[in-house]
């Protein structure tokens, strides 16, 4: 048996779109958030900004919008040098510890998410957060994302390569009803799989197999999402 982490669904479901501080109006927003807290999942912002070279190139209007979550500055540095050496920097936005993340999500046309085969992304709940707020995603096909998003139906997974994940989030942006579409496919599968109430019944169905003696091995097989 899986039990899947739940996420507050009405809460990301009803956010409102609100003005980001210097993204003009009219803009295509690329949204995504980022925990940094340690060097080999930061680095999948690096992809991130480099998928926008192509992205820039085919639509000029995008924006790359990045929500990062972190405790040590030093992260944020990094990633800012490493920004400014490309020729595209303009397009791309960091903003830090951001608290209103059900508004931020209602601003995007798209949610793209990068983490590396070693990152401890078991299970990333900002993929979670963004199929909910009703964002189709383009993810790389690593560490837990393929457990969330549903290639081809939900969004896409890609390789961890920049060139892929532009392919696909421009394939996206060229299509206003296949990313509506996808939306609301990712948005009923956290709605069935990933939330409280779903949780709550799961755990009530293994508690009830332990008492009645049907699990006679323990817990052993259950995972925990």
């Amino acid at each position: 048996m899986t039990i899947h982490n739940g996420v507050e669904f009405d809460r990301f479901a009803s956010g409102r779109p609100i003005a980001i501080d210097g993204i003009p109006g009219g803009a295509i927003n690329l949204i995504s958030v980022m925990t940094w807290d340690y060097e080999g999942k930061s680095s999948g912002a690096r992809l991130l900004i480099d998928a926008m070279e192509f992205i820039s190139k085919g639509f000029p209007a995008a924006r790359l919008i990045i929500a990062a979550k972190l405790r040590h500055r030093g992260y944020a540095r990094a990633i800012q040098d490493y920004l400014v050496t490309k020729p595209w920097a303009s397009s791309i936005k960091i903003l830090y510890n951001q608290t209103n993340i059900p508004d931020f999500l209602a601003s995007g046309d798209l949610f793209l998410y990068a983490t590396p085969h070693q990152s401890n992304d078991s299970l990333p709940r900002a993929l979670l957060e963004a199929h909910a707020a009703g964002l189709p995603i383009v993810a790389t096909a690593t560490a837990g994302c393929p457990e969330i998003v549903e290639d081809h139906v939900s969004g896409f997974l890609v390789p961890y390569d920049p060139a892929a994940m532009a392919a696909r989030a421009m394939e996206l942006l060229d299509s206003r009803s296949k990313r509506q579409n996808m939306g609301k496919a990712g948005q009923q599968r956290i709605r069935e799989l990933f939330n409280w109430s779903h949780m709550g019944e799961r755990y009530a169905q293994l508690f009830h197999q332990i008492i009645s003696g049907d699990m006679k091995a323990g817990v052993g097989g259950v995972g925990c999402r």
